[in-house]
Protein backbone atom coordinates (compact mmCIF):
# COMPACT_ATOMS: atom_id res chain seq x y z
CA UNK A 1 0.00 0.00 0.00
CA UNK A 2 3.14 2.52 1.00
CA UNK A 3 4.22 1.80 -2.26
CA UNK A 4 1.15 2.84 -3.87
CA UNK A 5 1.37 6.25 -2.15
CA UNK A 6 4.36 6.81 -3.16
CA UNK A 7 4.14 6.17 -6.78
CA UNK A 8 1.59 9.42 -7.54
CA UNK A 9 3.72 11.12 -5.53
CA UNK A 10 6.69 10.78 -7.60
CA UNK A 11 4.74 11.09 -10.91
CA UNK A 12 3.72 15.09 -9.51
CA UNK A 13 7.19 15.91 -8.40
CA UNK A 14 8.13 14.97 -11.83
CA UNK A 15 6.12 17.10 -13.37
CA UNK A 16 6.74 20.31 -11.49
CA UNK A 17 9.93 19.56 -11.90
CA UNK A 18 9.63 19.44 -15.95
CA UNK A 19 7.12 22.36 -16.63
CA UNK A 20 8.89 25.45 -15.77
CA UNK A 21 11.88 23.71 -17.83
CA UNK A 22 9.84 23.41 -20.33
CA UNK A 23 8.28 27.09 -20.09
CA UNK A 24 11.89 28.19 -19.75
CA UNK A 25 12.76 26.35 -22.81
CA UNK A 26 9.93 28.27 -24.58
CA UNK A 27 10.98 31.13 -23.32
CA UNK A 28 14.26 31.20 -24.51
CA UNK A 29 13.18 30.55 -28.55
CA UNK A 30 11.43 33.05 -28.67
CA UNK A 31 14.20 35.17 -27.40
CA UNK A 32 15.80 34.04 -30.24
CA UNK A 33 13.65 34.51 -32.77
CA UNK A 34 13.31 37.67 -31.98
CA UNK A 35 17.19 38.45 -31.48
CA UNK A 36 17.51 36.68 -35.28
CA UNK A 37 14.73 39.25 -36.86
CA UNK A 38 16.70 42.16 -35.41
CA UNK A 39 20.03 40.74 -36.46
CA UNK A 40 19.05 40.20 -40.13
CA UNK A 41 16.93 43.92 -39.81
CA UNK A 42 20.42 45.67 -38.77
CA UNK A 43 22.55 43.60 -41.33
CA UNK A 44 19.99 44.86 -44.09
CA UNK A 45 20.15 48.43 -43.18
CA UNK A 46 23.98 48.00 -42.97
CA UNK A 47 24.24 46.41 -46.17
CA UNK A 48 25.20 48.58 -49.06
CA UNK A 49 22.53 50.32 -51.68
CA UNK A 50 22.78 52.33 -54.20
CA UNK A 51 19.83 54.79 -55.85
CA UNK A 52 19.45 55.68 -59.47
CA UNK A 53 17.46 58.62 -61.07
CA UNK A 54 17.01 62.32 -62.39
CA UNK A 55 17.06 64.77 -59.48
CA UNK A 56 14.25 66.41 -59.05
CA UNK A 57 14.86 68.64 -56.22
CA UNK A 58 17.60 69.58 -54.29
CA UNK A 59 18.17 71.51 -50.34
CA UNK A 60 21.06 71.74 -48.35
CA UNK A 61 21.69 68.49 -47.57
CA UNK A 62 19.11 66.25 -48.86
CA UNK A 63 18.42 65.07 -52.61
CA UNK A 64 15.04 63.99 -54.12
CA UNK A 65 15.36 61.62 -57.55
CA UNK A 66 12.90 59.95 -59.77
CA UNK A 67 13.91 56.69 -60.93
CA UNK A 68 13.32 55.39 -64.55
CA UNK A 69 9.83 53.62 -62.93
CA UNK A 70 8.64 56.95 -61.08
CA UNK A 71 9.73 55.83 -57.76
CA UNK A 72 10.25 59.08 -55.53
CA UNK A 73 13.98 58.44 -53.82
CA UNK A 74 15.28 61.02 -50.78
CA UNK A 75 18.71 60.99 -50.08
CA UNK A 76 20.94 62.89 -47.19
CA UNK A 77 24.00 63.70 -48.79
CA UNK A 78 27.22 64.08 -46.51
CA UNK A 79 30.01 66.70 -46.05
CA UNK A 80 32.73 64.23 -46.88
CA UNK A 81 30.95 62.21 -49.75
CA UNK A 82 32.46 61.61 -52.77
CA UNK A 83 31.12 63.18 -56.23
CA UNK A 84 32.07 62.35 -59.35
CA UNK A 85 31.07 63.42 -62.67
CA UNK A 86 31.38 60.69 -64.98
CA UNK A 87 31.35 60.86 -68.85
CA UNK A 88 34.86 59.95 -71.27
CA UNK A 89 36.64 60.84 -67.97
CA UNK A 90 36.04 60.80 -64.16
CA UNK A 91 36.15 64.40 -62.92
CA UNK A 92 36.00 64.66 -58.92
CA UNK A 93 33.56 67.48 -58.74
CA UNK A 94 31.82 68.89 -55.34
CA UNK A 95 28.11 68.53 -54.20
CA UNK A 96 27.53 72.17 -55.02
CA UNK A 97 27.88 70.82 -58.77
CA UNK A 98 24.75 68.36 -58.55
CA UNK A 99 21.51 70.34 -60.86
CA UNK A 100 18.53 69.87 -61.04
CA UNK A 101 18.12 67.05 -64.08
CA UNK A 102 21.01 64.88 -63.21
CA UNK A 103 21.11 61.64 -63.67
CA UNK A 104 23.28 60.33 -60.75
CA UNK A 105 23.85 57.02 -59.05
CA UNK A 106 23.95 57.36 -55.28
CA UNK A 107 25.34 54.75 -53.02
CA UNK A 108 25.60 54.41 -49.43
CA UNK A 109 23.68 53.35 -46.18
CA UNK A 110 19.70 53.00 -46.26
CA UNK A 111 18.27 53.94 -42.61
CA UNK A 112 14.93 53.05 -41.33
CA UNK A 113 13.20 55.63 -43.22
CA UNK A 114 14.69 54.41 -46.33
CA UNK A 115 16.17 57.75 -47.11
CA UNK A 116 19.68 56.78 -48.55
CA UNK A 117 22.80 58.24 -46.66
CA UNK A 118 24.89 58.61 -49.41
CA UNK A 119 28.94 57.97 -49.77
CA UNK A 120 29.86 58.51 -53.01
CA UNK A 121 27.36 59.95 -56.05
CA UNK A 122 28.29 59.65 -59.96
CA UNK A 123 26.83 61.93 -62.77
CA UNK A 124 26.01 60.15 -65.42
CA UNK A 125 24.76 60.68 -68.92
CA UNK A 126 20.84 60.28 -68.84
CA UNK A 127 19.44 56.52 -70.21
CA UNK A 128 17.22 56.23 -72.84
CA UNK A 129 13.95 57.77 -72.15
CA UNK A 130 15.54 60.66 -70.35
CA UNK A 131 16.15 63.86 -72.43
CA UNK A 132 16.86 67.18 -73.13
CA UNK A 133 13.65 69.43 -73.94
CA UNK A 134 12.68 73.58 -74.26
CA UNK A 135 8.80 74.60 -74.31
CA UNK A 136 7.83 77.91 -74.73
CA UNK A 137 4.09 78.20 -72.95
CA UNK A 138 1.25 80.41 -71.10
CA UNK A 139 1.58 79.97 -67.16
CA UNK A 140 -2.32 77.83 -66.25
CA UNK A 141 -1.35 76.83 -62.41
CA UNK A 142 1.36 77.40 -59.78
CA UNK A 143 0.86 74.64 -56.73
CA UNK A 144 4.23 75.39 -54.81
CA UNK A 145 7.14 74.42 -56.88
CA UNK A 146 5.44 72.72 -59.63
CA UNK A 147 4.09 74.81 -62.93
CA UNK A 148 1.34 73.72 -65.19
CA UNK A 149 2.14 75.11 -68.94
CA UNK A 150 -0.63 75.49 -71.76
CA UNK A 151 -0.21 76.13 -75.45
CA UNK A 152 -0.39 79.60 -76.36
CA UNK A 153 -2.27 78.95 -79.19
CA UNK A 154 -4.79 76.27 -78.32
CA UNK A 155 -4.92 76.94 -74.52
CA UNK A 156 -4.23 73.05 -74.26
CA UNK A 157 -2.82 71.66 -70.83
CA UNK A 158 0.68 70.13 -71.81
CA UNK A 159 1.15 66.88 -70.43
CA UNK A 160 3.62 67.18 -68.25
CA UNK A 161 4.61 69.40 -64.88
CA UNK A 162 7.02 71.69 -64.75
CA UNK A 163 8.99 71.14 -61.47
CA UNK A 164 11.37 74.57 -60.33
CA UNK A 165 13.66 73.76 -57.40
CA UNK A 166 16.58 75.80 -55.61
CA UNK A 167 18.80 75.74 -58.56
CA UNK A 168 16.45 76.84 -61.33
CA UNK A 169 17.84 79.85 -63.32
CA UNK A 170 15.21 82.45 -63.57
CA UNK A 171 14.94 84.98 -65.77
CA UNK A 172 13.14 87.67 -66.99
CA UNK A 173 13.31 90.59 -69.95
CA UNK A 174 13.60 93.96 -68.99
CA UNK A 175 15.15 97.29 -70.25
CA UNK A 176 16.03 95.53 -73.89
CA UNK A 177 18.18 93.31 -71.73
CA UNK A 178 18.17 89.81 -69.81
CA UNK A 179 17.94 90.03 -65.96
CA UNK A 180 17.96 88.42 -63.50
CA UNK A 181 14.89 87.08 -61.55
CA UNK A 182 13.16 84.46 -59.01
CA UNK A 183 10.99 82.04 -59.59
CA UNK A 184 8.19 83.84 -57.22
CA UNK A 185 8.16 86.51 -59.37
CA UNK A 186 6.43 83.76 -62.34
CA UNK A 187 2.68 84.44 -61.76
CA UNK A 188 -0.35 82.86 -63.84
CA UNK A 189 -0.55 83.97 -67.12
CA UNK A 190 2.75 84.72 -67.57
CA UNK A 191 4.68 83.33 -70.97
CA UNK A 192 7.54 81.49 -70.39
CA UNK A 193 10.63 79.42 -71.69
CA UNK A 194 11.27 76.76 -70.08
CA UNK A 195 14.42 73.91 -70.35
CA UNK A 196 15.46 71.34 -68.55
CA UNK A 197 15.09 67.75 -68.34
CA UNK A 198 11.59 65.98 -69.77
CA UNK A 199 11.56 62.44 -68.01
CA UNK A 200 7.94 60.95 -67.83
CA UNK A 201 5.47 63.48 -67.14
CA UNK A 202 8.15 65.82 -65.30
CA UNK A 203 9.94 68.69 -66.89
CA UNK A 204 12.80 69.21 -64.31
CA UNK A 205 13.30 73.03 -65.31
CA UNK A 206 17.05 73.84 -65.01
CA UNK A 207 15.79 77.71 -66.84
CA UNK A 208 13.04 79.63 -66.72
CA UNK A 209 12.76 82.90 -68.81
CA UNK A 210 10.19 85.12 -68.29
CA UNK A 211 9.41 86.37 -71.75
CA UNK A 212 6.19 88.30 -71.08
CA UNK A 213 4.08 88.92 -67.73
CA UNK A 214 0.65 89.47 -67.01
CA UNK A 215 -0.54 92.50 -65.76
Amino acid sequence: MKIFKIIPFLVLLTFLVCVPSFAQNTSTDESEVRNNVLKKVEEALKSPKAYLGSVTDITESTIQIKTVPGEIKQISVRENASVVKVSRTQTSVKVEDIALGDYIVAMGFRNGSGVLDALRILILTPPTGVSRAAFVGKVASIEGSEITLEEIKTGEEYDFTVKVASTTKVTASGEGKIISSRAANIKESDVVLVSGILSSELLSARRIHILSQSE
